[in-house]
């Protein structure tokens, strides 16, 4: 996959997920049943990512932090059809 963003080494290097740390290829049809994401540029499903994710959804998800999120910590890319629900 080509992009015009990247995320700084510094950024990519600090980035974490419950399953993925970095991506910018294609992440899609993943359940993720609960996530405690706490900390900066982490996710309950990937860290940072500048690639595509499709059809993704995290359930019980409870986050703190900067860039932070229940699917994505920081995000450069496209994302469709992903639902989090909140714990």
């Amino acid at each position: 996959m080509s992009t015009n963003k990247k995320f700084s080494a510094q950024r990519l290097k600090a980035a974490c997920g419950t399953y993925i740390g970095c991506s910018d290829g294609k992440i899609d049809n993943c359940t993720i049943n609960s996530a405690n994401v706490n900390g900066s540029n982490v996710g309950g499903l990937i860290g940072c990512t500048d690639g595509k994710i499709d059809n993704c959804t995290v359930g019980n998800a409870n986050v703190n932090g900067s860039n932070v999120g229940g699917l994505i910590g920081c995000s450069d890319g496209k994302v469709t059809n992903c639902n989090v629900a909140q714990g």
